[in-house]
């Protein structure tokens, strides 16, 4: 066995391999923003179903209604966990509405112009999402809950 085969048998062995330990990903700030995202897209999408897919409400108005719990239940769970902010809350409350306002104006028009050219609602507001969470990543790292 030469040098190579040796070091990569030692750097493989059982006691030198590293193993991340469950939940170990959920250190970091994106991850934890995917989970939040997640957990708050999971309430946006269903409760956009339950109030225009079942109750019939307007589309435009259940759109909006269900990104303004999402927001809220995704303000808390970022500033608390995903980015840990200390940070006195009105400041940063004022920079997310700015940004949840046009995150609402994005969504509701997005999610109607989709559907309008015979893209499924639900198809049209998952699409709306994926591209608003990547500006909000990195705008709420950057602006929203920046320490000051």
């Amino acid at each position: 066995m030469d040098s190579v085969d040796t070091a990569m048998s030692e750097a493989l062995a059982p006691s030198t391999v590293k193993r991340a330990k469950p939940f170990e990903l959920l250190r970091h700030s994106l991850s934890r923003f995917l989970v939040a995202g997640g957990l708050s897209t999971g309430i946006d999408i269903g409760l956009l179903y339950c109030l225009h897919g079942v109750l019939h409400v307007q589309l435009s108005v259940a759109t909006f209604i269900a990104v303004l719990v999402s927001f809220t239940v995704n303000f808390t769970l970022n500033r608390a966990w995903s980015f840990g902010s200390a940070a006195p809350v009105g400041g940063q409350m004022v920079r997310y509405l700015v940004l949840a306002g046009f995150n609402w104006v994005a969504t509701v028009v997005l999610v109607s112009w989709l559907s309008a050219l015979g893209l499924n609602y639900l198809i049209a507001k998952v699409l709306t999402v994926a591209v608003n969470s990547a500006v909000n990543y990195v705008l709420y790292q950057r602006w929203v809950f920046k320490e000051s």
